[in-house]
Protein backbone atom coordinates (compact mmCIF):
# COMPACT_ATOMS: atom_id res chain seq x y z
CA UNK A 1 0.00 0.00 0.00
CA UNK A 2 1.08 3.66 -0.70
CA UNK A 3 1.90 5.16 3.00
CA UNK A 4 0.77 9.19 3.60
CA UNK A 5 3.90 10.30 5.34
CA UNK A 6 3.41 13.83 5.77
CA UNK A 7 2.14 17.48 5.20
CA UNK A 8 4.14 19.97 3.37
CA UNK A 9 3.28 23.38 2.20
CA UNK A 10 5.49 24.51 -0.75
CA UNK A 11 4.28 27.08 -3.70
CA UNK A 12 1.93 26.58 -6.40
CA UNK A 13 3.13 23.81 -8.89
CA UNK A 14 1.28 23.32 -12.43
CA UNK A 15 1.52 19.78 -12.17
CA UNK A 16 -0.72 19.30 -8.74
CA UNK A 17 -3.26 21.79 -9.68
CA UNK A 18 -3.04 24.14 -6.01
CA UNK A 19 -1.32 23.84 -3.33
CA UNK A 20 0.59 20.96 -2.95
CA UNK A 21 -0.37 19.89 0.55
CA UNK A 22 0.38 16.20 1.09
CA UNK A 23 3.40 13.57 -0.38
CA UNK A 24 2.44 9.65 -0.43
CA UNK A 25 5.25 7.24 -0.66
CA UNK A 26 4.61 5.35 -3.55
CA UNK A 27 6.25 1.61 -4.34
CA UNK A 28 6.26 2.53 -8.10
CA UNK A 29 6.76 6.24 -8.49
CA UNK A 30 8.33 7.24 -5.29
CA UNK A 31 6.40 10.35 -3.70
CA UNK A 32 3.30 11.18 -5.33
CA UNK A 33 1.81 15.02 -4.55
CA UNK A 34 -1.90 16.02 -3.86
CA UNK A 35 -3.36 19.19 -3.67
CA UNK A 36 -5.95 19.74 -0.74
CA UNK A 37 -8.70 19.00 -3.23
CA UNK A 38 -7.55 15.44 -3.73
CA UNK A 39 -6.34 14.76 -0.51
CA UNK A 40 -10.63 15.10 0.59
CA UNK A 41 -11.47 12.87 -2.47
CA UNK A 42 -8.64 10.28 -1.70
CA UNK A 43 -9.75 9.96 1.75
CA UNK A 44 -13.79 9.46 0.61
CA UNK A 45 -15.20 5.90 0.75
CA UNK A 46 -15.78 5.82 -2.56
CA UNK A 47 -11.99 6.15 -3.21
CA UNK A 48 -10.93 4.04 -0.02
CA UNK A 49 -12.86 0.87 -1.35
CA UNK A 50 -10.36 0.87 -4.11
CA UNK A 51 -8.33 -0.32 -1.45
CA UNK A 52 -9.86 -4.21 -0.79
CA UNK A 53 -10.42 -4.31 -4.84
CA UNK A 54 -7.73 -6.20 -6.42
CA UNK A 55 -5.91 -4.37 -9.27
CA UNK A 56 -5.68 -8.11 -11.30
CA UNK A 57 -8.66 -9.54 -10.59
CA UNK A 58 -8.45 -13.28 -9.57
CA UNK A 59 -4.50 -13.66 -11.02
CA UNK A 60 -3.65 -13.67 -7.08
CA UNK A 61 -4.35 -17.27 -7.32
CA UNK A 62 -1.76 -17.59 -9.98
CA UNK A 63 0.84 -15.44 -8.55
CA UNK A 64 0.45 -14.82 -5.45
CA UNK A 65 2.38 -11.50 -4.90
CA UNK A 66 -0.09 -10.15 -7.64
CA UNK A 67 -2.49 -7.98 -4.90
CA UNK A 68 -2.02 -4.51 -6.02
CA UNK A 69 -5.27 -2.83 -5.51
CA UNK A 70 -7.03 -0.09 -7.48
CA UNK A 71 -6.35 2.69 -4.97
CA UNK A 72 -2.29 2.48 -5.35
CA UNK A 73 -2.92 2.28 -9.34
CA UNK A 74 -5.21 5.37 -8.78
CA UNK A 75 -2.54 6.94 -7.49
CA UNK A 76 -0.69 6.37 -9.63
CA UNK A 77 -2.27 7.01 -12.91
CA UNK A 78 -2.68 10.69 -11.27
CA UNK A 79 1.36 10.61 -10.88
CA UNK A 80 2.14 9.77 -14.48
CA UNK A 81 -0.80 11.77 -16.36
CA UNK A 82 0.87 15.09 -13.97
CA UNK A 83 4.05 14.54 -14.77
CA UNK A 84 2.67 14.39 -18.99
CA UNK A 85 0.85 17.74 -18.56
CA UNK A 86 3.88 19.14 -16.65
CA UNK A 87 5.92 18.65 -19.66
CA UNK A 88 3.29 19.31 -21.91
CA UNK A 89 2.61 23.22 -20.32
CA UNK A 90 6.49 23.80 -19.77
CA UNK A 91 7.33 23.91 -23.15
CA UNK A 92 9.85 26.92 -22.99
CA UNK A 93 9.91 29.46 -25.92
CA UNK A 94 12.47 28.51 -28.64
CA UNK A 95 15.87 30.52 -28.78
CA UNK A 96 17.53 29.89 -32.21
CA UNK A 97 20.95 32.05 -32.79
CA UNK A 98 21.81 32.92 -36.03
CA UNK A 99 25.51 32.20 -36.18
CA UNK A 100 27.39 32.54 -39.31
CA UNK A 101 28.12 29.95 -41.75
CA UNK A 102 25.64 27.90 -39.45
CA UNK A 103 21.99 26.69 -40.81
CA UNK A 104 19.68 27.47 -37.64
CA UNK A 105 16.66 26.09 -39.33
CA UNK A 106 17.97 22.47 -38.29
CA UNK A 107 15.01 20.13 -37.73
CA UNK A 108 15.55 20.23 -33.94
CA UNK A 109 14.94 23.36 -33.52
CA UNK A 110 12.13 23.57 -36.23
CA UNK A 111 10.70 20.90 -33.40
CA UNK A 112 10.87 23.44 -31.02
CA UNK A 113 8.83 25.93 -32.76
CA UNK A 114 6.44 24.16 -33.75
CA UNK A 115 6.12 22.61 -30.24
CA UNK A 116 5.75 26.14 -28.72
CA UNK A 117 3.01 27.17 -31.45
CA UNK A 118 0.75 24.18 -31.07
CA UNK A 119 0.88 24.77 -27.00
CA UNK A 120 0.01 28.36 -27.69
CA UNK A 121 -2.93 27.08 -29.98
CA UNK A 122 -3.93 24.42 -27.54
CA UNK A 123 -4.34 26.83 -24.83
CA UNK A 124 -6.25 29.10 -26.96
CA UNK A 125 -8.82 26.46 -27.54
CA UNK A 126 -9.15 25.29 -23.99
CA UNK A 127 -10.33 28.61 -23.35
CA UNK A 128 -12.47 28.31 -26.47
CA UNK A 129 -13.91 24.95 -25.47
CA UNK A 130 -14.38 25.53 -22.10
CA UNK A 131 -16.43 29.13 -22.82
CA UNK A 132 -18.95 27.12 -25.76
CA UNK A 133 -19.52 24.33 -23.00
CA UNK A 134 -20.89 27.36 -20.46
CA UNK A 135 -17.54 28.12 -18.38
CA UNK A 136 -17.32 31.63 -17.11
CA UNK A 137 -13.52 31.54 -17.96
CA UNK A 138 -12.19 34.85 -18.33
CA UNK A 139 -8.44 34.24 -19.51
CA UNK A 140 -6.55 31.32 -21.27
CA UNK A 141 -4.65 31.00 -17.28
CA UNK A 142 -8.04 30.37 -15.44
CA UNK A 143 -9.31 28.05 -18.42
CA UNK A 144 -5.94 26.26 -18.11
CA UNK A 145 -5.80 25.60 -14.38
CA UNK A 146 -9.24 24.04 -14.14
CA UNK A 147 -8.40 22.04 -17.31
CA UNK A 148 -5.38 20.86 -15.67
CA UNK A 149 -7.25 20.30 -12.44
CA UNK A 150 -9.95 18.36 -13.92
CA UNK A 151 -7.40 16.02 -15.75
CA UNK A 152 -5.96 14.89 -12.75
CA UNK A 153 -8.74 14.16 -10.97
CA UNK A 154 -10.19 12.26 -13.92
CA UNK A 155 -6.88 10.47 -13.25
CA UNK A 156 -6.89 9.75 -9.55
CA UNK A 157 -10.75 8.59 -9.82
CA UNK A 158 -11.03 6.94 -13.18
CA UNK A 159 -11.41 3.31 -11.56
CA UNK A 160 -13.72 4.98 -8.73
CA UNK A 161 -16.62 2.99 -9.79
CA UNK A 162 -15.02 -0.46 -9.92
CA UNK A 163 -16.80 -3.55 -8.53
CA UNK A 164 -15.50 -6.47 -6.69
CA UNK A 165 -13.11 -8.46 -8.88
CA UNK A 166 -12.39 -5.61 -11.24
CA UNK A 167 -13.12 -6.95 -14.95
CA UNK A 168 -13.84 -10.39 -14.13
CA UNK A 169 -17.23 -9.86 -12.84
CA UNK A 170 -18.39 -6.68 -14.84
CA UNK A 171 -20.71 -8.06 -16.81
CA UNK A 172 -22.58 -9.94 -14.22
CA UNK A 173 -22.46 -7.08 -11.96
CA UNK A 174 -24.17 -4.70 -15.08
CA UNK A 175 -27.15 -7.59 -15.29
CA UNK A 176 -27.26 -7.29 -11.31
CA UNK A 177 -27.40 -3.68 -10.99
CA UNK A 178 -29.57 -3.21 -13.95
CA UNK A 179 -26.55 -0.49 -14.74
CA UNK A 180 -28.58 -0.05 -18.23
CA UNK A 181 -30.85 1.85 -16.26
CA UNK A 182 -28.74 4.55 -14.79
CA UNK A 183 -30.47 7.43 -14.19
CA UNK A 184 -27.57 8.86 -16.85
CA UNK A 185 -29.32 7.02 -18.92
CA UNK A 186 -25.52 6.86 -20.87
CA UNK A 187 -25.29 2.64 -21.06
CA UNK A 188 -25.67 2.59 -24.98
CA UNK A 189 -22.38 5.11 -25.06
CA UNK A 190 -20.31 4.37 -22.11
CA UNK A 191 -20.23 0.64 -22.30
CA UNK A 192 -18.16 -0.69 -19.44
CA UNK A 193 -19.93 -0.54 -15.91
CA UNK A 194 -17.53 1.21 -13.60
CA UNK A 195 -16.99 3.92 -15.92
CA UNK A 196 -20.55 4.78 -16.01
CA UNK A 197 -20.90 4.57 -11.91
CA UNK A 198 -18.31 6.84 -11.58
CA UNK A 199 -19.36 9.76 -13.40
CA UNK A 200 -22.59 9.19 -11.56
CA UNK A 201 -20.38 9.30 -8.49
CA UNK A 202 -18.86 12.41 -9.62
CA UNK A 203 -22.22 13.79 -11.04
CA UNK A 204 -23.74 12.65 -7.44
CA UNK A 205 -22.00 15.93 -6.15
CA UNK A 206 -20.89 13.37 -3.49
CA UNK A 207 -17.27 14.28 -3.45
CA UNK A 208 -16.26 18.04 -2.51
CA UNK A 209 -15.20 19.43 -5.91
CA UNK A 210 -15.09 22.58 -6.92
CA UNK A 211 -18.37 23.00 -9.32
CA UNK A 212 -16.12 24.07 -12.39
CA UNK A 213 -13.32 21.37 -12.35
CA UNK A 214 -16.49 19.16 -11.61
CA UNK A 215 -18.31 19.81 -14.59
CA UNK A 216 -14.66 19.46 -16.64
CA UNK A 217 -14.40 15.84 -15.42
CA UNK A 218 -18.03 14.71 -16.45
CA UNK A 219 -17.17 16.30 -20.09
CA UNK A 220 -13.95 14.20 -20.08
CA UNK A 221 -15.47 11.10 -19.30
CA UNK A 222 -18.35 11.81 -21.31
CA UNK A 223 -15.73 11.88 -24.61
CA UNK A 224 -15.13 8.08 -24.27
CA UNK A 225 -16.99 7.55 -27.43
CA UNK A 226 -19.00 10.49 -28.35
CA UNK A 227 -19.73 10.97 -32.01
CA UNK A 228 -22.39 12.36 -34.12
CA UNK A 229 -25.16 9.21 -34.10
CA UNK A 230 -24.19 7.66 -31.20
CA UNK A 231 -26.64 10.23 -28.91
CA UNK A 232 -29.89 8.79 -28.39
CA UNK A 233 -30.62 9.08 -24.80
CA UNK A 234 -27.91 11.70 -24.15
CA UNK A 235 -31.14 14.42 -24.71
CA UNK A 236 -32.63 13.29 -21.21
CA UNK A 237 -29.21 14.99 -20.10
CA UNK A 238 -30.12 19.06 -20.58
CA UNK A 239 -27.48 20.30 -18.46
CA UNK A 240 -24.57 20.42 -21.71
CA UNK A 241 -27.44 20.83 -24.16
CA UNK A 242 -26.64 20.01 -27.85
CA UNK A 243 -22.99 21.34 -27.45
CA UNK A 244 -22.72 17.10 -26.38
CA UNK A 245 -22.98 16.71 -30.28
CA UNK A 246 -18.89 17.97 -30.82
CA UNK A 247 -17.56 16.94 -27.98
CA UNK A 248 -15.18 14.12 -29.34
CA UNK A 249 -13.77 17.25 -31.45
CA UNK A 250 -12.76 19.13 -28.03
CA UNK A 251 -9.99 19.12 -25.55
CA UNK A 252 -12.18 17.14 -23.17
CA UNK A 253 -11.61 14.21 -25.53
CA UNK A 254 -8.06 14.92 -25.66
CA UNK A 255 -7.78 14.63 -21.62
CA UNK A 256 -9.59 11.48 -21.95
CA UNK A 257 -7.11 10.05 -24.21
CA UNK A 258 -3.85 10.76 -21.78
CA UNK A 259 -5.80 8.41 -19.92
CA UNK A 260 -6.81 5.87 -22.24
CA UNK A 261 -5.28 4.96 -25.52
CA UNK A 262 -2.56 2.97 -26.57
CA UNK A 263 -0.02 4.79 -24.90
CA UNK A 264 -1.17 6.54 -21.69
CA UNK A 265 -0.85 6.94 -18.38
CA UNK A 266 -3.06 4.71 -16.97
CA UNK A 267 -1.41 1.34 -19.13
CA UNK A 268 2.43 3.18 -18.06
CA UNK A 269 1.38 2.61 -14.58
CA UNK A 270 -0.10 -0.35 -14.46
CA UNK A 271 2.51 -1.87 -16.73
CA UNK A 272 5.34 -0.75 -14.25
CA UNK A 273 3.13 -2.10 -10.96
CA UNK A 274 1.40 -5.76 -12.13
CA UNK A 275 5.19 -6.45 -13.79
CA UNK A 276 6.82 -5.76 -9.98
CA UNK A 277 4.06 -7.22 -7.95
CA UNK A 278 3.35 -10.14 -9.41
CA UNK A 279 7.51 -11.47 -10.09
CA UNK A 280 7.36 -12.38 -13.90
CA UNK A 281 9.46 -11.00 -16.37
CA UNK A 282 7.46 -8.04 -17.57
CA UNK A 283 6.63 -4.18 -17.24
CA UNK A 284 10.81 -3.06 -17.81
CA UNK A 285 10.76 0.54 -19.93
CA UNK A 286 11.67 3.92 -19.24
CA UNK A 287 9.05 5.51 -18.03
CA UNK A 288 10.43 9.05 -17.96
CA UNK A 289 12.24 8.64 -21.35
CA UNK A 290 8.36 8.15 -22.32
CA UNK A 291 6.57 10.96 -20.12
CA UNK A 292 9.56 13.44 -21.42
CA UNK A 293 8.55 12.86 -24.75
CA UNK A 294 4.93 13.47 -24.87
CA UNK A 295 4.26 16.35 -26.70
CA UNK A 296 0.32 18.14 -28.17
CA UNK A 297 -0.48 18.44 -31.58
CA UNK A 298 -2.95 18.26 -34.69
CA UNK A 299 -2.19 14.81 -36.67
CA UNK A 300 -3.18 14.09 -40.63
CA UNK A 301 -4.60 17.40 -41.21
CA UNK A 302 -7.15 17.23 -38.49
CA UNK A 303 -8.27 19.75 -36.27
CA UNK A 304 -8.32 18.35 -32.89
CA UNK A 305 -5.68 18.15 -30.60
CA UNK A 306 -4.04 14.98 -29.48
CA UNK A 307 -1.23 14.31 -26.78
CA UNK A 308 1.16 11.86 -27.92
CA UNK A 309 4.93 10.98 -27.41
CA UNK A 310 7.33 12.01 -29.98
CA UNK A 311 9.74 9.44 -32.41
CA UNK A 312 12.53 10.82 -30.14
CA UNK A 313 11.66 8.18 -27.87
CA UNK A 314 11.38 5.23 -30.28
CA UNK A 315 13.24 3.12 -28.34
CA UNK A 316 10.82 4.27 -25.23
CA UNK A 317 7.62 3.30 -27.36
CA UNK A 318 8.85 -0.10 -28.64
CA UNK A 319 9.45 -1.28 -25.33
CA UNK A 320 6.10 -0.18 -24.14
CA UNK A 321 3.97 -1.83 -26.14
CA UNK A 322 7.10 -4.87 -26.32
CA UNK A 323 5.63 -5.53 -22.51
CA UNK A 324 2.73 -5.04 -22.88
CA UNK A 325 2.21 -7.76 -25.21
CA UNK A 326 4.76 -10.02 -22.43
CA UNK A 327 1.84 -8.92 -19.47
CA UNK A 328 -1.52 -10.18 -21.94
CA UNK A 329 0.62 -13.48 -22.70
Amino acid sequence: HANVLCSHSSPKYFSTGGEMCKLIRDSVHGYIRLNKGEEKILSSPYMQRLRTIYQNSLAHFVYPSAVGNRFCHSLGVLHVASQILANIFEVKVPKIENKEGEDKGNDEAKDEVNEHQELKEFKSRILADMKSFGFKCKSEDEACDIYQKAVRLYALTHDIGHLPFSHATETAFSILLNINESPLSLYDVISAAHELIGLEIVFSKELEIDEPVRRAVLLMGFARDLKEGSLKKLGDFKEFSDALKGLHKTVFRTAYQLIASSIDADRADYLLRDGRNSGAEFGHFDLQRLVGSFTVGRCGGEDVFRILPSTKALSSIESFLTERVKLYQ
